[in-house]
């Protein structure tokens, strides 16, 4: 795992991946421009710590535009849309408690799912913008996705969604998202 403030070296980078510098050098370049490193001299990166305000915000907008996609998924949701998420959720629940990798994809299906069920594609662009900065606070932060209480908020917002309880829905997706800002915070590290 790549900690904030590492130092990078393209070389060491390249040889670890077993791969030419090339495709080293144009990834580099790829997370300096989204903000995930700062390129130094002769070839050298440092990955950028993330600053609690942006977690913060990040978070804070995330909170608002999933609780609107999960009102949105309760009123406009189909038999595959309800399928996908369920399967998203199952899969989180099978993954290993210490591959990380496997337990975010899962996680962010399923709210990719509740976003594909909102029906609006503007809502859907929005929060695909906003996932850039969601995946790295996720990985920046070690968020865990299997604790009891996710589990249970992930089901109620699949509930209140397959039910068609617009409010409700909204109102646990906004809980849910909210509990992990207000966590984040707390457990933030460099």
């Amino acid at each position: 795992m790549i900690i904030c403030g590492e130092k990078l070296r393209e070389i060491k980078v390249a040889e670890r991946l077993k791969v030419s510098r090339t495709p080293v050098r144009e990834a580099l370049q790829r997370l300096a421009k989204e903000g995930f490193i700062q390129m130094r001299a002769h070839q050298s990166a440092q990955v950028c710590e993330i600053q609690l305000s942006e977690i913060n915000n990040t978070y804070l907008v995330r909170e608002y535009l999933e609780g609107l996609a999960s009102r949105l998924a309760a009123m406009h949701r189909t038999q595959i849309d309800l399928e996908t998420m369920y399967s998203a959720l199952s899969d989180l629940d099978k993954a290993l408690p210490k591959d990380y990798f496997a337990q975010v994809k899962a996680d962010n299906a399923f709210h990719t799912a509740i976003v594909k069920a909102s029906q609006n594609n503007v809502l859907a662009k929005t929060l695909d913008q906003l996932q850039l900065n969601v995946a790295r606070v996720k990985w920046l932060t070690c968020t865990h996705n299997q604790d009891a209480a996710t589990r249970a908020s992930h089901m109620a917002i699949a509930h209140a969604i397959e039910t068609k309880q617009p409010d409700i829905a909204e109102i646990h997706a906004q809980a849910h998202i909210r509990t992990f800002r207000l966590g984040l915070g707390n457990s933030h590290r460099h």
